[in-house]
């Protein structure tokens, strides 16, 4: 707090979102005053803080398509769920849209992620 720095939830650091190739930087897991402030302040209705909780990991997921965000998205495709009703969006639903996780390009980015790592059965465990 005294550097102006906060975490979107407690467990950040060790969240399994956290792991990715490339590693996702610590330095980019906390939020800065203004951000905390729109997510957790004074007048944030308590519904948007309960889907705030936790949503600095989900930015970054979207940046960095952590580990055990394709290994959810090859459940997806294992179970032949649509991109609206599988893992993934289940992660992603209490902050974002299906449109704005398709507007962001997300499951073009995971595939093409996963197709550079030799596929779903080469992901780490």
């Amino acid at each position: 707090m005294a550097d102006g720095l906060y975490l979107s939830h407690g467990d950040d650091p060790y969240n399994q979102l956290t792991t990715a190739v490339p590693p996702i930087p610590a330095s980019e897991i906390p939020i800065d005053q203004a951000k905390f402030n729109a997510w957790f302040g004074p007048g944030v209705p308590d519904a948007d803080v309960d889907n705030n909780v936790g949503r600095r990991l989900l930015e970054l997921a979207l940046i960095y398509l952590p580990t055990y965000l394709l290994q959810r998205y090859c459940n997806d495709i294992a179970d032949g769920n649509a991109p609206g009703a599988g893992q993934v969006f289940n992660l992603f639903s209490p902050v974002y849209t299906l449109a704005e996780l398709e507007a962001q390009f997300l499951w073009i980015k995971m595939d093409n992620k996963l197709a550079s790592m030799g596929g779903c059965a080469q992901l780490p465990p």
